[in-house]
């Protein structure tokens, strides 16, 4: 690196140690350094700085990389992502400009597409896209290269599968920019095995987690609860997880974005229905309140792991209660995986569970169906229907009212 440096500066090959010759001939020079992307080579990168500004008081250096440098005199500037509103706010075309996210997506897209002109119809579309990639510009601009073949509209739906999709970078462009999967394999590369490891088994929280969560689900299978620490922290210093320090104790994340192309890590991996396993054991045993108030976490991850029958006996004895306990508002933050979930497991239920789970089901849906479609939906009274139907082969008062009084 020092010889790759020196030559860029333009100076002259001798037989002095590369590093010692660089350093002298900056001593006396004012100079602006900047390193690019220098993540695959840190530690050189380090070292160079470090006794380059020791040698040389009016030289500066500016490093782009995934991660810091953690060299002496460094002063860490982390780039966040480019903005986009968040809420359901209605916006105007104009309006919506005004995020970099947006301004970003729409210049990229009127380049590529002649007749494309973000319009007041478009901008709930255009929001989705820039939310989904997390403001990330280059996801942005691979994108808006997307907006001629896909249109806006249909591009949201293609985004299910991001990293199939996203692949039309600039020919001249480095390889690891010109898609979007080979940009996560260049960083995911440069981890340890066991940061590799923990990166994908962090793909099963689907939002924040604490570090005692990430022990627990991403540990086993030779990581201890220390190695995850090290690992997630490590992670964090790469921008492949991100941390939220404002709260009374930390939390973390992956970006969506990130996490589809962890989640894809894990289904290859071979251990996927394991870790479900352990988020949903984790869930119920280590975290019982918010398994309470949203059981459909806990159902989730055991179908996930191929564990349909527990599934179902967990959700006919803690979904329908948990949805009567919570308020409209706090339940329809998980009333989508709720409804989805109780109608998948109540088509399975009749040959997998007793028959009180199966009525307990069959009413948590139609309950569930009643908040989000209301009673003149034909699918939630078709739910009741079938609860009642259920109800009169079980000795359980209380299901049996629920089933008649949602009727």
């Amino acid at each position: 690196m020092p010889g790759a440096v020196a030559a860029t500066l333009g100076v002259l090959p001798s037989n002095i140690e590369p590093l010692t010759a660089l350093a002298a001939w900056l001593r006396d020079k004012r100079l602006l350094i900047v390193l690019d992307c220098c993540e695959h080579v840190v530690s050189e990168a380090a070292a160079l700085a470090e006794v380059v500004l020791r040698a040389a008081p009016s030289v500066c250096i500016l490093a782009t990389s995934r991660e810091p440098l953690r060299a002496e005199g460094e002063w860490l500037l982390r780039l966040p992502s480019l903005e986009v509103p968040s809420g359901p706010a209605l916006l105007s075309a104009n309006e919506a400009l005004g995020y970099s996210a947006v301004e970003l997506f729409n210049e990229r897209a009127a380049a590529t597409a002649e007749s494309f002109a973000l319009s007041d119809t478009d901008v709930h579309d255009a929001l989705e896209i820039c939310r989904r990639l997390d403001g990330m510009p280059l996801a942005l601009e691979l994108a808006a290269a997307q907006v001629e073949v896909f249109g806006i509209k249909a591009l949201v739906a293609a985004l299910e599968d991001r990293l199939a999709v996203l692949t039309r970078g600039r020919r001249t462009a480095l390889p690891r920019h010109q898609t979007l999967r080979a940009t996560f394999d260049w960083s995911h590369d440069l981890l340890s095995p066991a940061e590799q490891v923990v990166l994908r088994r962090a793909a099963v929280f689907t939002g924040d987690f604490t570090m005692d969560a990430a022990e627990l689900v991403c540990g086993g299978n030779g990581l201890t609860g220390a190695d995850v620490f090290v690992a997630v922290t490590n992670l964090g210093a790469k921008s492949l997880i991100a941390a939220d320090i404002s709260g009374e104790a930390p939390s973390y994340r992956l970006l969506d974005t990130t996490r589809a192309y962890a989640f894809d890590k894990l289904a290859a991996s071979g251990e996927l229905g394991r870790v479900h396993r352990q988020m949903a054991d984790v869930l119920r045993e280590e975290f019982p309140a918010v398994a309470a108030a949203q059981p459909e976490l806990v159902a989730h991850h055991l179908t996930q792991a191929g564990l349909d029958e527990p599934a179902i006996e967990w959700w006919g004895k803690a979904g329908d209660q948990a949805l009567r306990r919570s308020g409209f508002k706090e339940a329809a933050a998980h009333l989508g995986n709720a409804i989805e979930l109780a109608d998948k497991l109540a088509a399975m239920a009749p040959s997998a569970a007793p028959g009180i789970d199966r009525l307990h089901l069959q009413t948590s849906l139609g309950n569930a169906l009643l908040w989000a479609k209301g009673h003149q939906a034909p699918e939630t009274s078709a739910a009741f229907a079938r609860a009642r139907e259920l109800a009169s082969r079980v000795e359980d008062p209380a299901g049996r009212f629920s089933a008649y009084y949602g009727l």
